[in-house]
C-alpha cells in the first residue's frame, strides 16, 4: 500500500472511532430523548462528547482534502466547466487562503486548541455572547477549511505511485 492510502486508512479509523465515541457519549448528555435511563450526566462525559466532536471535525476535513480532487471533478461536472482558467484559479486560491485566515482566527477565538486535549471547561458558555447558528456553522466550516485545504495541498507534495506502464483499474487505487 502507498503511504495515500496507509493515511487514508488511518484517518478512515479514527473518524469511525471518533464518531463512536460522539453517539455513545451522547447518550447519558440528552435528558429528553434518553431520559428513562438513569445515567448520572457527569461534566466529564460532556468533555470527552466536545473532545470528539472537536477530532471529528479536524478528522472529517483531514477525509475531505484527502478526497478534494475528486470533489472538484465532480463540481466541474456538475457546472459544465472543462477549461482551465488562471484567473478562476488564482480567485479559488485567494478565496482558499481567506477561509485559511478567518478559520485560524475562528479556532482561536474558540479555543480549539484546547478542546482537543480536554483542557476545556464549560465555565463562560453564553456568558460573553451568544452567536448566531450561522456563525457558529460559518466558524466551524472555516475551521474545517483549514484541514481541507492543508491535506489537500500536502498530498500534493507526496509523489504518486508510478504505474510502470500498467493500468490501474478502479479497484486497485
Amino acid at each position: 500500500m502507498n503511504i495515500r492510502r496507509v493515511l487514508t486508512t488511518i484517518i478512515n479509523l479514527l473518524l469511525l472511532v471518533t464518531m463512536a465515541v460522539l453517539v455513545i457519549s451522547a447518550v447519558p448528555i440528552s435528558r429528553t430523548v434518553f431520559a428513562f435511563i438513569p445515567i448520572e450526566n457527569g461534566i466529564i462525559v460532556r468533555q470527552i462528547h466536545v473532545l470528539a466532536a472537536y477530532w471529528g471535525l479536524i478528522l472529517i476535513g483531514l477525509h475531505i482534502g484527502m478526497h478534494w480532487i475528486m470533489i472538484i471533478g465532480a463540481a466541474r461536472k456538475l457546472t459544465g466547466i472543462t477549461d482551465k482558467n488562471k484567473i478562476r484559479t488564482v480567485a479559488l486560491r485567494v478565496i482558499a487562503v481567506l477561509i485559511i485566515v478567518y478559520g485560524v482566527q475562528a479556532s482561536l477565538d474558540r479555543n480549539v486548541g484546547s478542546k482537543l486535549i480536554l483542557y476545556y471547561t464549560f465555565d463562560n458558555w453564553g456568558q460573553n455572547s451568544n452567536p448566531s447558528g450561522m456563525k457558529v456553522l460559518f466558524d466551524h466550516l472555516t475551521i474545517m477549511g483549514i484541514y481541507i485545504a492543508g491535506t489537500h495541498y500536502i498530498l500534493k507534495l507526496i509523489p504518486k505511485k508510478k504505474t510502470s506502464g500498467k493500468v490501474l483499474h478502479k479497484e486497485h487505487l
